[in-house]
Parts: C-alpha cells; structure tokens; sequence
C-alpha cells in the first residue's frame, strides 16, 4: 500500500515537472520571437526618429512633439527588451530547476550550506 502511494506521488511529481518544464520552453520560444520582433522595431525606430530630427531641424515640417514621442518609443522598446532579456533568464532558472540541474548550474553540488551537504 505504501509502495503504491509512493509510485502515485513520484509520478505525479514527475507530471507536474514535465508541464512546467515545457510551459516553460512555450514561454521561452514565445520570448525568443518577441526579442527580434524587438530588435527589429527598434532599427526601424532609430531610423524613424532621425529621419524625424532632420525633418524637424532642417525643413521645419516635424514638430518637436513628434522627435520626442521617437526618443519615447525607443526608449520603450529598449525598456521592453530589458524587461524580456530577464523573463528568459527567469525561465533559463525555471527549467534548471525542473530538470534538477540548479545546482549543478549554480556551482553548488557537494557543497556544504548551513552544515547541510548538497
């Protein structure tokens, strides 16, 4: 009866570690394609806003809102790369730890922590 409960337990340990782990590949493939979506939008953007600035300074036909609502969405975008860079490195963790390989990751197997060998 113990044996069996057990087996229950572990497999149902083992089925939640494997949806977390391939939630979490979703997120990360999901998260990779955002990143150059990103790095695309941005390229687009600086363009954008210098084509803006020499409209604005030299023919006088962008106003100054306009150069600075660019510099604002650069910043955005830049703001969501960052924010996207740490979501992968979030979930870089997330699968270690699925996978059982944290420590390993961390430096950590064998070592000693608080009298307590890892």
């Amino acid at each position: 009866m113990a044996q069996s409960a057990a087996a229950a337990d572990f497999a149902a340990a083992r089925l939640e570690t494997e949806r977390t782990f391939a939630e979490a590949r979703a997120q990360e493939r999901a998260l990779e394609d955002r990143a150059v979506t990103l790095a695309r939008r941005y390229s687009t953007m600086e363009r954008t806003r210098e084509l803006y600035r020499l409209q604005y300074l030299e023919l006088g036909t962008r106003t100054l809102v306009d150069l600075l609502n660019a510099d604002q969405e650069l910043s955005q975008i830049r703001f969501d790369e960052i924010n996207a860079r740490y979501d992968l490195a979030r979930l870089a963790v997330v699968c270690l730890h699925s996978g059982g390989r944290l420590r390993e990751a961390l430096g950590l197997t064998g070592e000693d922590l608080r009298g307590v060998r890892l």
